[in-house]
């Protein structure tokens, strides 16, 4: 398992375009089935830009406007930036400016969208291939969703685009109403938070399917939301405003229609980290790819349903990071790894880990050798289990480890 990964974001944007902007299916077909790639549960799809570069994309529901974050390749796909943009997301970070594209086409195996707009990101304003140790070059979502009926199987690694006018809904799936607002889905979901306390949170939950969480919970505004025992504090994640963090923490009921899930692990982000949050549309939390990983899943924004049936994921333990250590790559080839953050008090922080240490050894293997993913593996072992590390710090090497434990 890898380490947790929360990107949502809130696009401060106003455009007019004469021309249709939109996606579509290859003629005579129906329906397309587009393999994807997997990072902790975010989907990652090749797509082609401007018939000129096949690039990779988070499909990321969050995502009003598709986002480039890699300017360097605007030129190579001869994008000609119309106007700058104030863009902003989760993180205490201030809005960044971004450049916005016109015309731009995407092409997908089976589908095509023509005449799109693209934000062009600042260099290094999220910088997703190093979180993700490869190449990331953007983030796209509301243009897809709008235009198809989106199945995605996160077992098969596939995801199927239906034509609306031709879709039937699902037999045997649970089918939970979806309120779309502000182009973002939202669905209404009732949290218990602990067995001893009554209180259930009910209320609208934003379906966000580049949150690696399984639920973050907000709140009301100005709420002092009683997080339950026992709750740890740490980094939850990247958003376009930088670092989020908060608490985490054990739910003891989530209702999704008919179905429950229990002892949920959920993100409690702090109040810095959500001070961009557009609170007009009265959401209360997200459900992530940590909870969508467990079902297929239908989303359909023209009929205003999402449908969820269990696979095999369903029982599966939910992620946390218990060494309290997160990485990052170095460009640029990604294959050399920094720590970016160390949670204190946690087993890597007591092995005297520090913010700026070079990865070398990990367990008695090469750090070079090794994607990301497989670094996270073996932080995040069951506890009782030992990692032993190389660093180097200030150009001298040296060697620690600890034993994972079990937080919550």
């Amino acid at each position: 398992m890898i380490r947790p990964l929360t990107i949502l974001f809130l696009l401060t944007l106003l455009c007019y375009n004469s021309k249709a902007q939109s996606f579509r299916l290859d003629e005579n077909q129906k329906k397309v089935s587009i393999p994807f790639k997997t990072y902790h549960n975010l989907i990652l799809l090749n797509i082609r830009v401007n018939e000129v570069l096949d690039l990779t994309f988070l499909l990321d529901s969050g995502v009003e406007t598709a986002l480039l974050c890699e300017p360097m390749m605007a030129a190579l796909l001869r994008l000609e930036a119309r106007r700058k943009v104030r863009v902003k997301g989760l993180g205490a970070d201030e809005p960044i400016v971004a450049e916005l594209a016109n015309g731009v086409d995407f092409v997908l195996p089976g589908a095509t969208g023509t005449n799109l707009n693209l934000l062009i990101l600042p260099e290094g304003a999220f910088p997703a291939s190093e979180m993700f140790g490869q190449e990331i070059h953007g983030l796209i979502g509301y243009d897809l969703f709008k235009d198809f009926v989106v199945r995605i199987d996160y077992v098969r690694k596939m995801i199927d685009l239906y034509d609306p006018a031709q879709f039937k809904p699902p037999r045997k799936y649970q089918r939970i109403p979806l309120e779309i607002n502000n182009k973002k889905a939202f669905i209404n979901l009732d949290v218990k938070l602990t067995r001893e306390d009554s209180t259930i949170l009910k209320g609208l939950f934003f379906l966000d399917s580049g949150s690696s969480q399984a639920i973050s919970i907000f709140g009301q505004e100005n709420d002092d939301l009683l997080v339950p025992q026992p709750n740890m504090d740490t980094f939850l994640g990247t958003g376009l405003s930088g670092s989020i963090f908060g608490q985490l923490a054990k739910v003891s009921k989530v209702q999704l229609g008919s179905l429950s899930m229990n002892q949920v692990l959920a993100a409690f982000p702090d109040s810095s980290s959500i001070r961009h949050m557009n609170r007009t549309d009265e959401r209360i939390g997200s459900i992530g790819a940590e909870i969508l990983k467990r079902f297929t899943v239908y989303i359909d924004y023209s009929g205003g349903q999402l449908y969820l049936r269990r696979n095999a994921n369903y029982y599966k333990s939910y992620y946390y990071n218990r060494s309290g250590v997160e990485i990052s790559a170095m460009a640029p080839r990604y294959d050399q790894y920094i720590i970016k953050y160390v949670r204190p008090k946690s087993p890597a922080a007591v092995a005297g880990l520090q913010q700026g240490d070079i990865l070398r050894r990990i367990n008695g293997l090469s750090a070079t050798g090794l994607h990301i993913h497989e670094i996270y593996e073996i932080l995040n072992l069951r506890p009782g289990k030992r990692v032993k590390m190389v660093l180097t710090r200030e150009q001298t090497n040296f060697k620690t480890g600890f034993k994972i434990v079990e937080n919550l």
